[in-house]
């Protein structure tokens, strides 16, 4: 069963690729034959030199073994080329595309659950491996396959018992081989495991090594992950170490069925079954194919080591997605939003880990039976304690997740029946944190279109005066085309919120959804975004989760959330009428302030 795994894995890799592989292998069976030949008409020679044949016959065999040893070289220099134009740069490509596919095709609740560094370690090393696996099976596995097939059937047309003591031995091997790759197989998954929590852990570090150093931690850290990978590398020396001793045996059987292969060769020889010419054919015919097979020990260590690596990626690109949805495109929508009894459980579950994680112990019960309805055009405040659900229901808007019991229904139609991609082009979204990417003002703008649109400079103008980011563009060395660095570290806070915003206006979309935006800037800031926020409100479904409740007083509507459920909603005036907990709110805030 374990056999088939490995051979499912490597089948699956090269599905897509099958026509070039067939070309591969049928060159590698020419090329392989044509070298073949070539010992062939070496024996023949030593046969016609030691029963003195005449000169000519002599020369029109060497003539014969030129052309086969120019053929097996011209061959090869084809099958190479073919490589190069067909498989060697498109499979790293195709896996890279792949790899991103699979990610966008994921919910936004598995990325949530999943360690990013962890995610990161999978793809990059499960890529690599099956990169190299790729240059292990045409470089060292299909060679060593077909060299010895064709020796097989060669020597039976000379000596029936070498081939069978061949074709037999060799059985054997590989029986030896797959046995001894199944017996180490949940080891090696176990190691492999080790080494993506070393990965996670170097990789987070890296990502944290500014707060790290701040903080003093410097040295406990890197302590910690030096004894994390002091144990990797111990297991590991022990589990090769004994590898290599079943390798050993493996190489000893090679040497065996080499002499044994001479000695029945010999005995042919003997017994006039052929001359020695013919054993010279037939020795070094055995002599290729087992000179072939002792690479068998680089070969399955390649295998061993990249295999896990490549399984591992696999289970990856074969994870399906938690959240199906419909496939009904809108042409326009007008931002009518209707939540019907919705309940909502966290359940956090990796989808990249081996062990099942106790799912009733992790569940969050996010929202409780929670109805409100907002109009098209209405400016609308959901306000709260920390962990009301605020962000639960800005996230499900947004396609994160679907509710388990109740509905969702934008413009009378259920979230679960849009197809997403589609409708959250309607939708502008702000973040509590922005990080744009390490690219030019310009490119973070344009993030906010569709891949087939492109942003007019007009356009482009509007959002960031609307935005408020003129005075950034200016002091900008290049204005737009200036480059912000890694997730925008060249601005201010404010700055990267106001980026955020222009990002979010230039799809001109008909639901805005702000998620404390202001929650971490300064007073100017505050107000500048407020500004912003209230100027491109108007004739849009806006949904503002506040922080502050002096910069929603204004909304059209304001949803008081606790405990998963709606516990007040009306105007800023009528809740602190009929709201105690919003009152209460209001008071907290005005004694900060």
């Amino acid at each position: 069963m374990r056999s088939m795994s490995t051979l499912k894995t490597i089948y699956t890799i090269y599905k897509p690729f099958l026509r070039p592989t067939t070309v591969v292998m049928l060159l590698l069976v020419f090329s392989i034959g044509a070298g073949f030949a070539v010992p062939y008409f070496f024996g023949k020679i030593v046969s016609a030199v030691t029963a003195n044949s005449p000169s000519e016959e002599i020369w029109t065999l060497v003539f014969g073994a030129l052309v086969a040893s120019l053929s097996a070289l011209f061959i090869s220099y084809m099958r190479e080329r073919f490589e190069a134009r067909n498989l060697d740069w498109d499979i790293p490509h195709y896996f890279q595309y792949v790899t991103l596919n699979k990610a966008n095709e994921l919910s936004v609740n598995q990325h949530m659950n999943e360690n990013s560094g962890k995610l990161q370690s999978i793809v990059n090393t499960g890529e690599s491996a099956a990169r190299q696996l790729v240059k292990v099976i045409f470089y060292d596995v299909l060679p060593t396959f077909i060299r010895v097939s064709i020796a097989v059937i060669l020597c039976l047309l000379l000596d029936i018992y070498v081939a069978l003591v061949l074709l037999v031995s060799v059985i054997l091997l590989f029986i030896i081989m797959f046995w001894f790759q199944g017996h180490f197989r949940s080891e090696l998954r176990s190691h492999e495991e080790m080494r993506h929590e070393r990965n996670t852990l170097h990789a987070e570090l890296l990502r944290n090594f500014v707060f790290i150093k701040l903080f003093g931690s410097s040295n406990k850290v890197i302590s910690t992950y030096k004894k994390i990978g002091d144990e990797f590398v111990l297991i590991g020396k022990a589990l090769w170490t004994r590898m290599m001793d079943y390798h050993l045996i493996q190489g000893s059987f090679i040497h065996i069925i080499r002499i044994a292969t001479m000695v029945i060769a010999l005995i042919g020889v003997f017994y006039g079954r052929y001359d020695v010419g013919g054993f010279v054919i037939l020795f070094t015919w055995v002599q290729s194919a087992t000179g072939q097979l002792e690479s068998i020990y680089g070969i399955q260590k390649q295998l061993i080591e990249v295999l896990p690596r490549v399984e591992k990626y696999m289970e990856f690109l074969n994870t399906k997605s938690d959240i199906i949805f419909g496939s009904y495109v809108p042409k326009h929508i007008n931002g009518t939003i209707e939540f019907k009894n919705v309940e909502f459980v966290y359940r956090n579950k990796t989808y990249l880990s081996l062990e099942e994680s106790d799912e009733h112990e992790r569940e969050i019960k996010a929202l409780k039976n929670l109805s409100f309805s907002i109009k098209a055009g209405q400016t609308v405040a959901l306000v709260g304690p920390s962990g009301a659900g605020k962000s639960t229901i800005v996230q499900m808007l947004l396609g994160a997740y679907l509710p388990e019991k109740g509905d969702v229904l934008i413009d009378d139609i259920s979230l679960a029946s849009y197809d997403i991609d589609s409708l959250r082009q309607f939708i502008g979204y702000v973040p509590q944190q922005i990080d744009p990417f390490d690219d030019t003002i310009r490119a973070n703008i344009e993030l906010g279109l569709p891949a087939d649109r492109k942003a007019s400079e007009d356009e482009i103008q509007k959002a960031v005066h609307i935005a408020a980011l003129q005075d950034v563009i200016i002091r900008a060395p290049k204005g737009l085309e200036t480059k912000i660095g890694e997730k925008g570290i060249k601005l201010s806070g404010g700055e990267r919120q106001r980026l955020g915003i222009a990002r979010a206006l230039i799809r001109d979309p008909r639901i805005l959804i702000f998620d404390e935006a202001t929650s971490n800037l300064d007073t100017k800031n505050e107000r500048l975004i407020t500004e912003a926020v209230n100027r491109i409100a108007k004739d849009r479904t806006t949904i503002i989760i506040a922080h502050r409740l002096a910069t929603v007083a204004h909304a059209d509507k304001i949803i008081y959330v606790k405990d998963g459920k709606v516990a007040a909603e009306g105007t800023h005036k009528e809740l602190l009428t009929s709201s105690p907990d919003y009152r209460e709110l209001v008071e907290h805030q005005l004694v900060l302030d």
